[in-house]
């Protein structure tokens, strides 16, 4: 050693902690749309402490709902394998935009992306307002409209159907018409 310098040294020791475990993170999300009543496979859910790593320990049932709240059918709980859980065979019939949650074990549930569920194609009219009572050669009021919707097979309403609506009297013993 040079005379008039001096050697040291100092070590620290660092206890590095895991964050505390926060909420779920969806690692595979919904595709962005899809048809109603259609099969939704694959979303994977996993338990993620609150700087979004993931928390393996986690062994808590996961259940996944929808937001806003409607019916989701299918398999809507499962048991994680190291923190994650994977859903399949869902299927939503109402036609919406919506975003799936995860909860389980008291944690702050989580949120997928929002994705769109589209109405099938066209497969029936459905008469959504009725004329209960007229009097003879008098106009309808607006109250009285006749309202009749496209819709798919599991009730959705259809906007984008190619075709017109034709009314017509099924039985007229009395000969009416229908104009305007």
């Amino acid at each position: 050693q040079a005379p008039g310098t001096s050697l040291f040294s100092t070590s620290v020791s660092i206890n590095v902690e895991r964050a505390p475990l926060s909420t779920f993170g969806f690692t595979v999300q919904p595709v962005s749309s899809v048809q109603a009543g259609a099969q939704i496979d694959g979303i994977q859910v996993q338990a993620q402490d609150s700087v979004g790593n993931a928390y393996t320990e986690f062994a808590d049932d996961i259940t996944l709902s929808l937001v806003p709240d409607e019916t989701l059918q299918g398999i809507t709980v499962a048991t994680p394998v190291s923190g994650s859980a994977t859903f399949n065979d869902l299927v939503i019939e109402k036609a919406g935009t919506y975003r799936f949650a995860a909860s389980g074990g008291g944690i702050e549930a989580g949120e997928s992306n929002e994705f769109v569920v589209n109405p099938g194609p066209p497969t029936k009219l459905v008469f959504t307002r009725v004329v209960t009572h007229t009097f003879l050669n008098a106009p309808l009021s607006p109250l009285d409209t006749v309202i009749v919707q496209v819709q798919d097979d599991l009730g959705n309403r259809v906007t984008s159907a190619p075709n017109f609506v034709t009314f017509a009297f099924g039985d007229n013993p009395g000969g009416a018409t229908l104009s305007g």
